[in-house]
């Protein structure tokens, strides 16, 4: 009876250690599994069909992480703002144009531009892939919830193809000629908006075919003045290596005139007629 007594008081002491073993043990393959939560959420996506990562980008040691475990209670607090995020590019940093957050048209691959994205707290992904648009990922700023962009990837090769940007707050072209000097070509178009005649669309593109980029501006009324002080929110990313057919400049490639200093909107202004490309006619 006193054996059964000790026998049953040491197999306690011996049980009691491996309880705690199993449940550390247990702990561990629940951190293991939030750490893995954004690879597995983008390599499982159906709509993606990507096997290697191609040009998988060094994330930055100061960007917060982002969970996107469903367990996760952790608020995180965007490190920079939307603004820092555009200086960003606008001073070459972290790479120069045609890269973009480590991401280039034509090099870098849909998983290793998801992760980025998934990985960068001032952006929130909205669309990874759906029936409907496969072939495209959308995002929104988080400072402002505000749509932020769409990158565009071949369904075949996975590959990056075009990145579009709208920034909440607008940049000078004195800003990028800072960094990227004057562009190569300008995009000058008119358009009547309404049946009557009496409004007109201009669009304004500035090429810099030798970086990869298109700044965009779009309104109505008067023609806009060429200047250092031309803003512009839109940006549209390409690669330089692509012909002009390939790339979208925010306007009919037909229409480009190479870049002949500030001179005035109607210098530019390209249209068509039955004879092909054409002067903007005077108003």
């Amino acid at each position: 009876m006193l054996h059964l007594q000790i026998k049953e008081k040491v197999i306690r002491k011996r049980g009691f250690p491996i309880l705690i073993a199993c449940l550390l043990l247990m702990l561990a393959a629940c951190k293991g599994e939030e750490k893995g939560a954004v690879t597995a959420l983008v390599s499982n996506s159906p709509y993606i069909n990507a096997p290697n990562v191609i040009d998988t980008p060094t994330l930055s040691a100061t960007v917060t992480k982002k969970s996107s475990s469903p367990n996760a209670s952790q608020t995180y607090t965007a490190t920079l703002a939307n603004e820092d995020m555009q200086l960003k590019w606008l001073k070459g940093n972290p790479c120069r144009l045609p890269c973009w957050e480590q991401i280039t048209p034509k090099k870098t691959g849909i998983i290793a531009a998801l992760s980025v994205l998934n990985h960068n707290p001032d952006i929130q992904v909205t669309n990874s892939g759906s029936p409907e648009e496969p072939h495209r990922i959308e995002w929104n700023w988080t400072s402002s919830s505000k749509k932020g962009g769409t990158i565009y990837y071949d369904l075949q090769s996975s590959i990056i193809q075009q990145i579009n940007m709208v920034f909440s707050k607008n940049f000078s072209l004195k800003d990028v000629i800072q960094t990227y000097g004057e562009p190569d070509f300008v995009i000058a178009t008119e358009t009547w908006v309404n049946r009557e005649g009496t409004i007109i669309e201009h669009t304004l593109s500035f090429v810099y075919e030798t970086y990869g980029f298109t700044l965009y501006d779009a309104s109505t009324g008067k023609p806009p003045t060429l200047n250092n002080d031309n803003s512009f929110a839109n940006v549209v990313i390409f690669n330089p290596k692509s012909t002009l057919t390939e790339q979208n400049v925010m306007g009919n490639p037909t229409y480009l005139v190479a870049w002949q200093g500030f001179k005035d909107f109607a210098f530019y202004c390209r249209t068509t007629n039955a004879f092909g490309v054409i002067p903007c006619p005077a108003h």
